[in-house]
């Protein structure tokens, strides 16, 4: 269907659907906003059709954005928070403390413990993307009256920006400490390459 061909049907649907007006009310205010109204629901509903006949002529493209729009809606609607990021750090902690140190994995261990210092000395800068969330790290507090904090020439460069980033929100997750609580409660210094431990303890007899 040509555009010519959809405006000439969305006219016959607007001469269709008028609503008419007692004689008494012709001319006035009400007429008025009854067809303002009017046009811009007609409006809509013109480009409603239009939507509705490009999908048919370009599934790909209809799919491609469908896809787009959804995923973009996912992310806004599941973005984490920063309240939410400082508690998955302290339930993370107080999983590796449910663990023994021994079997606890070390390197878990020492990402947890080195976002519940940066928590606790106000160092942890969030940045909320809408879409996604960053979380950085600062080398000093906010408030921090070190000359080294205030200096512009004592910064890294704005380059480097990334090498600070100590997380990534998204997907309602966060992506470096889920990695880094992978196996939480495994010590891989406790196994030797072919699935043995390390220590091997020995059996006492009994009397």
């Amino acid at each position: 269907m040509t555009s010519v061909s959809r405006l000439k049907s969305s006219s016959r649907l607007i001469t269709k659907f008028k609503p008419t007006v007692p004689t008494k009310l012709k001319g006035g205010k009400l007429e008025r906003l009854g067809n303002y109204l009017f046009n811009i629901f007609n409006d809509y509903r013109v480009v409603f059709n239009e939507t509705l006949q490009d999908i048919k002529n370009r599934p790909v493209k209809a799919s491609f954005y469908g896809s787009l729009l959804t995923t973009s809606i996912i992310m806004l609607k599941t973005n984490p928070s920063e309240q939410n990021f400082k508690s998955e750090i302290v339930e993370c902690s107080n999983s590796l403390s449910s663990v023994g140190e021994l079997i606890r994995n070390p390197q878990s261990d020492n990402h947890v413990t080195t976002l519940m210092t940066a928590m606790k000395d106000n160092t942890l800068k969030v940045r909320n993307l809408k879409f996604f969330t960053l979380v950085s790290m600062r080398e000093f507090p906010v408030h921090s009256g070190l000359f080294e904090a205030n200096c512009t020439y004592a910064r890294p460069h704005w380059t480097e920006w990334y090498k600070s980033v100590v997380d990534v929100g998204i997907f309602g997750r966060w992506v470096f400490l889920h990695k880094a609580m992978k196996d939480y409660d495994v010590n891989p210094d406790e196994w030797l390459p072919d699935g043995q431990p390390k220590i091997k303890t020995k059996m006492l007899p009994y009397d």
